[in-house]
């Protein structure tokens, strides 16, 4: 039963490590959703060494990495849970701040006492610094579950399985962040000797995760909330465009007129010539958007071509992450043929499924 915390580790390991395999962690949601695991299993190792400690000092430090890794696991999960629903904002970075803080009074000054006990180690905390970091936690476990409860509501909509799974993960987290909200509540100010019964019961989130990052799972889950989050923007004019800058492809909305392509990619390459030698440390990021009065300019950049997409409203890390994924689609298929291009696009094939795609209110099959 001791090793239970370890099993727990492991499964919450195994998912980070899959996420990463599958490299989906490139936008905000896919980030913090990995650093969420990464952070409970981190938590869950290090409950398993502080009740198996031989020394204080070993039991302390234990003790203070756990708990660090436990305020980051919900920060992230809280992070995770708004961008899924809304969208990255620079206030939220005052979340992250905040988390960082109360990090620093765990090892600052929230310990008041170490002391061996019947099994383990007996830890008390100074009240005041304990009460602020309690209700912190709190702010951040349930603004979390609203949020689920949103996405939740959105996915269901969608799909019924779907919706099922991400119930029934919600359900998980609320379950085991409520309960271990009430029982150190009832317990304030002292860490006993029980068995860790939390980190242990971090397992059944780690097995409910697993249908969720399933790729046909997750894609789903990214194809519905984009859906959703489609109502806040309206692409004008797709473009897909060679390295060289010749045209591949094209498409626009009925309300919209034909671009002058020659003059965008023109306007495009200067710019972005112009921000590399202004601006080094850029440089391999390249252009990634441009705004002008309503319409906004999104590109995303492969490696023998590129996507713009003009659009009105508001740019999100999904659709971002749609663009990319429809880019190196397109350029597996036509490697060859981008490889040598020569100024035709009808050698290329798949041209208007990608930018169809791209016009899409909802994920969509290669």
């Amino acid at each position: 039963m001791r090793a239970l915390p370890l099993t727990a580790s492991v499964f919450l390991y195994a998912i980070v490590l899959t996420q990463i395999a599958r490299r989906r962690f490139v936008t905000w949601t896919e980030g913090c959703f990995a650093a969420a695991f990464f952070s409970a299993g981190s938590y869950a190792l290090c409950d398993f060494l502080y009740f198996g400690a031989d020394t204080q000092e070993a039991a302390l430090l234990d003790f203070r990495l756990g708990l660090s890794f436990l305020m980051v696991f919900v920060t992230c999960l809280l992070i995770f849970s708004i961008v899924l629903y809304e969208k990255m904002r620079r206030r939220y970075g005052l979340i992250f701040a905040a988390c960082l803080f109360f990090v620093f009074l765990t090892w600052a000054g929230m310990v008041e006492s170490i002391e061996p006990a019947t099994w383990g180690w007996q830890i008390r905390l100074r009240p005041a610094i304990y009460a602020l970091w309690l209700a912190f936690f709190s702010f951040c476990v349930i603004y979390a579950l609203a949020s689920l409860a949103k996405t939740y509501a959105i996915v269901r909509k969608k799909s019924r399985a779907l919706g099922l799974r991400v119930l029934a993960l919600s359900c998980t987290f609320a379950f085991l962040l409520t309960s271990w909200l009430v029982l150190e509540v009832m317990t304030p100010e002292s860490f006993s000797d029980s068995f860790p019964w939390y980190s242990s019961l971090l397992l059944v989130p780690a097995i409910s995760a697993f249908p969720i990052i399933l790729p046909v799972t997750w894609e789903g889950l990214n194809g519905a909330i984009r859906g959703w989050k489609s109502r806040r923007y309206e692409v004008k004019y797709a473009y897909l465009i060679h390295n060289e800058g010749t045209l591949i492809g094209a498409r626009f909305t009925s309300s919209a007129h034909a671009a002058d392509l020659d003059a965008l990619t023109a306007a495009l390459e200067a710019i972005d010539h112009l921000v590399r030698r202004s601006f080094p440390l850029t440089a391999r990021k390249g252009l990634k958007s441009l705004q002008h009065g309503d319409l906004l300019i999104a590109i995303e950049s492969g490696r023998l071509a590129y996507l713009v997409l003009i659009l009105t409203g508001e740019d999100n890390e999904l659709l971002r992450l749609h663009m990319r994924e429809v880019l190196a689609a397109f350029e597996s298929k036509n490697a060859e043929t981008l490889s040598h291009w020569k100024n035709r696009p009808r050698d290329a094939v798949g041209i208007d499924i990608a930018l169809d795609l791209l016009f899409a209110r909802e994920a969509a099959p290669w």
